[in-house]
């Protein structure tokens, strides 16, 4: 068993597009299987129409940056005890039935993961601050997480995002 992500896909030896579907696969399994138009619903609400379309219409035209994206993903959760072994399997089941996927799919879910991280997976933050009549105040933080965001904050945090 290989314990380097490059000797992994040496070893493989699966291409750019089998390691994007593999990768996509790995995150619909850590994300609890949320559908890509969830993931996107999400993003938009989170970020604005216009922003996450620019961002997934970039992703679906330039197979460099899904490349990139992709590699930087299996490097850092190749890192984060447990992961491998996920990819692993996500590969091997990819690898056996290569399932013909939409680019938009992808660019959707690796948009989320990114998403998820920058958020820190957080859904919604309350702060409420009370005074009381003596002058003293005492502050509320309430801090609600998507519960399938902590094991994608960690990747994303081990890529500097």
């Amino acid at each position: 068993m290989t314990t380097d992500p490059q000797e992994f896909l040496d070893e493989t030896k699966i291409d750019e597009e089998t390691l994007e579907e593999s990768l996509r696969a790995y995150i619909f399994q850590n994300s609890d299987f949320l559908p890509p138009g969830q993931m996107r619903a999400e993003l938009i609400e989170a970020c604005g129409e216009d922003p996450v379309a620019d961002v997934l219409e970039t992703l679906e035209a330039d197979p460099e940056a899904r490349s990139a994206l992709a590699r930087a993903l299996l490097e850092t959760s190749w890192e984060v005890p447990g992961e491998a072994e996920k990819i692993r399997s996500a590969t091997d089941h990819t690898t056996e039935k290569l399932p013909v996927i939409e680019l938009s799919i992808t660019a959707i879910v690796l948009l989320y993961g990114y998403w998820l991280h920058k958020t820190d997976g957080m859904k919604e933050h309350r702060t409420t601050t009370k005074t009381a009549a003596d002058g003293t105040t005492t502050e509320t933080e309430v801090k609600t997480y998507y519960p399938f965001a902590n094991p994608l904050r960690q990747i994303f945090q081990r890529l500097g995002w």
